[in-house]
Protein backbone atom coordinates (compact mmCIF):
# COMPACT_ATOMS: atom_id res chain seq x y z
CA UNK A 1 0.00 0.00 0.00
CA UNK A 2 1.68 3.69 -1.05
CA UNK A 3 1.57 6.32 1.68
CA UNK A 4 -1.59 7.71 -0.27
CA UNK A 5 -3.68 4.62 -0.20
CA UNK A 6 -2.89 4.60 3.54
CA UNK A 7 -4.12 7.76 4.60
CA UNK A 8 -7.04 7.68 1.87
CA UNK A 9 -8.15 4.43 4.00
CA UNK A 10 -7.17 5.21 7.17
CA UNK A 11 -9.93 8.57 6.78
CA UNK A 12 -11.97 6.78 4.99
CA UNK A 13 -12.54 4.11 7.60
CA UNK A 14 -12.11 6.99 10.47
CA UNK A 15 -14.94 4.84 12.79
CA UNK A 16 -14.31 1.51 11.60
CA UNK A 17 -12.73 -0.94 14.03
CA UNK A 18 -13.93 -3.95 11.83
CA UNK A 19 -11.22 -5.71 9.43
CA UNK A 20 -7.27 -5.43 9.36
CA UNK A 21 -4.70 -2.32 8.63
CA UNK A 22 -1.83 -3.51 7.43
CA UNK A 23 1.70 -2.76 8.53
CA UNK A 24 2.36 0.03 6.04
CA UNK A 25 -1.68 1.51 6.37
CA UNK A 26 -0.82 2.04 9.64
CA UNK A 27 2.81 3.26 9.44
CA UNK A 28 2.29 5.59 6.79
CA UNK A 29 -0.62 7.14 8.27
CA UNK A 30 1.07 7.71 11.44
CA UNK A 31 4.37 8.99 9.45
CA UNK A 32 1.41 11.54 8.08
CA UNK A 33 0.71 12.68 11.59
CA UNK A 34 4.07 13.05 12.11
CA UNK A 35 4.52 14.77 9.02
CA UNK A 36 2.03 17.29 9.33
CA UNK A 37 2.43 17.86 13.97
CA UNK A 38 6.07 18.28 13.77
CA UNK A 39 5.72 20.85 11.67
CA UNK A 40 3.25 23.37 13.95
CA UNK A 41 4.94 22.12 17.05
CA UNK A 42 8.48 23.87 15.41
CA UNK A 43 6.01 26.85 14.73
CA UNK A 44 4.34 27.17 17.52
CA UNK A 45 7.69 27.09 19.23
CA UNK A 46 9.27 29.90 17.14
CA UNK A 47 6.21 31.99 17.80
CA UNK A 48 5.89 31.21 21.47
CA UNK A 49 9.23 31.39 22.22
CA UNK A 50 9.45 34.99 20.47
CA UNK A 51 7.20 37.06 23.62
CA UNK A 52 8.70 40.39 22.26
CA UNK A 53 5.24 41.57 21.43
CA UNK A 54 1.91 40.56 21.68
CA UNK A 55 1.57 39.39 18.12
CA UNK A 56 3.53 36.95 18.32
CA UNK A 57 2.01 35.38 21.40
CA UNK A 58 -1.15 35.71 19.47
CA UNK A 59 0.40 33.88 16.79
CA UNK A 60 1.72 30.94 19.16
CA UNK A 61 -1.60 30.79 20.58
CA UNK A 62 -3.39 30.26 16.83
CA UNK A 63 -0.57 27.70 15.60
CA UNK A 64 -1.42 25.79 19.16
CA UNK A 65 -5.04 26.04 18.28
CA UNK A 66 -4.52 24.41 14.54
CA UNK A 67 -2.10 21.79 16.22
CA UNK A 68 -4.96 21.11 19.30
CA UNK A 69 -8.17 20.67 16.26
CA UNK A 70 -5.78 18.76 13.93
CA UNK A 71 -4.90 16.15 16.89
CA UNK A 72 -8.64 16.07 17.85
CA UNK A 73 -9.47 15.38 14.00
CA UNK A 74 -7.29 13.08 13.84
CA UNK A 75 -7.75 11.09 17.05
CA UNK A 76 -10.77 9.04 15.82
CA UNK A 77 -8.88 7.68 12.64
CA UNK A 78 -5.41 7.01 14.84
CA UNK A 79 -7.27 4.71 17.36
CA UNK A 80 -9.47 2.97 14.87
CA UNK A 81 -6.22 2.08 12.58
CA UNK A 82 -4.52 0.95 15.70
CA UNK A 83 -7.14 -1.17 16.88
CA UNK A 84 -7.33 -2.49 12.70
CA UNK A 85 -3.51 -2.97 13.29
CA UNK A 86 -4.04 -5.37 16.67
CA UNK A 87 -6.13 -7.49 14.67
CA UNK A 88 -4.14 -8.20 11.44
CA UNK A 89 -1.91 -9.76 14.48
CA UNK A 90 -4.41 -11.59 15.83
CA UNK A 91 -5.49 -9.29 18.79
CA UNK A 92 -8.08 -7.75 20.07
CA UNK A 93 -8.92 -4.10 19.53
CA UNK A 94 -9.09 -4.09 23.57
CA UNK A 95 -4.78 -4.80 23.56
CA UNK A 96 -5.33 -1.09 22.61
CA UNK A 97 -6.09 0.15 26.54
CA UNK A 98 -2.46 -1.67 27.16
CA UNK A 99 -0.79 1.87 26.58
CA UNK A 100 -2.26 3.14 29.61
CA UNK A 101 0.14 1.25 31.78
CA UNK A 102 2.05 3.77 33.07
CA UNK A 103 6.03 4.08 32.00
CA UNK A 104 5.81 0.18 30.08
CA UNK A 105 2.07 0.47 28.38
CA UNK A 106 3.84 2.27 25.19
CA UNK A 107 6.49 0.44 24.73
CA UNK A 108 4.56 -2.75 24.97
CA UNK A 109 1.61 -2.04 22.42
CA UNK A 110 4.47 -1.06 19.83
CA UNK A 111 5.82 -3.95 20.51
CA UNK A 112 2.52 -5.52 19.19
CA UNK A 113 2.08 -3.18 16.29
CA UNK A 114 5.34 -3.57 14.67
CA UNK A 115 4.94 -8.07 14.46
CA UNK A 116 4.61 -8.97 10.51
CA UNK A 117 0.55 -9.87 9.49
CA UNK A 118 -0.60 -12.90 10.81
CA UNK A 119 -2.16 -14.89 7.88
CA UNK A 120 -4.79 -16.90 10.01
CA UNK A 121 -5.86 -13.95 12.26
CA UNK A 122 -9.39 -14.38 12.88
CA UNK A 123 -10.25 -10.52 12.51
CA UNK A 124 -9.61 -10.57 8.43
CA UNK A 125 -12.40 -9.20 6.31
CA UNK A 126 -12.61 -13.03 4.57
CA UNK A 127 -12.59 -14.76 7.77
CA UNK A 128 -15.02 -12.25 9.30
CA UNK A 129 -17.65 -12.70 6.37
CA UNK A 130 -17.22 -16.65 6.84
CA UNK A 131 -17.59 -16.56 10.28
CA UNK A 132 -21.00 -14.61 10.21
CA UNK A 133 -21.92 -17.02 7.51
CA UNK A 134 -21.55 -20.05 10.00
CA UNK A 135 -23.11 -17.78 13.02
CA UNK A 136 -26.51 -17.33 10.33
CA UNK A 137 -26.33 -21.14 9.60
CA UNK A 138 -26.21 -22.23 13.18
CA UNK A 139 -29.18 -19.95 13.95
CA UNK A 140 -31.35 -21.63 11.84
Amino acid sequence: MTFTESIQTCFKKWRTVKGTASRSEYWFFNLFIALVAIPLFILFFVTAGNTGDHSSGTAGLLVLGVLIVFYICILPASICATVRRLHDIGKPGTYYFVSFIPYVGSAILLYFLVLPTKEDSPYREDKVNLLDEWNKEAEL
